[in-house]
């Protein structure tokens, strides 16, 4: 039998605690521990409007934040420049497990926050589907995918 465990963290960041427990055995192992969970992503806005998400020092995607042609506007009603923001894509903000009806197997999507500013100002997400390998007894990458979030037309 296996046990998915999840906690919100009761904040306004979006974040929680995500675990996979294999009780099949008389002692119960962890298959899923959020803190093991490795972020590979960094980004940074260019010149040029947008938004870069890297992995591993390469680009992995790009947003264009349209209507922030004047670098100086900001949703707090305050003056700032592009170069005191600094982007980010979160660690973990939430797993769910996902039924695959045709291998009758569970898998995990691991969603991530892009960052403009700060929490509030996510603007898009990176969704990992982790798949079981019995063989190396950990969940490998399966598939990676991005979506943008309908508000990241705004300045940061």
């Amino acid at each position: 039998m296996t046990s998915f465990f999840f906690a919100s963290s009761g904040g306004s960041g979006g974040y929680g605690y995500f675990y996979v427990f294999n009780c099949a055995k008389e002692k119960p192992e962890v298959m899923f521990d959020f803190r093991k969970f490795k972020n590979v992503y960094t980004a940074e806005y260019t010149d040029d409007n947008r938004l870069n998400v890297y992995s591993g020092g390469e680009l992995f995607l790009t947003y264009a934040i349209s209507g922030c042609e004047n670098k100086e506007s900001s949703r707090y009603g305050e003056k700032t420049n592009y170069s005191d923001v600094k982007p980010y894509v979160t660690d973990l903000n939430f797993v769910e497990p996902v039924f695959v009806y045709a291998l009758n197997r569970y898998r995990l999507n691991v969603w991530q926050n892009v960052i403009g500013r700060v929490q509030t100002d996510v603007v898009g997400r990176i969704i990992t589907t982790l798949s079981w390998d019995a063989e190396t007894g950990c969940f490998d990458t399966f598939l990676t995918a991005s979506v943008s979030s309908s508000e990241n037309r705004r300045c940061f």
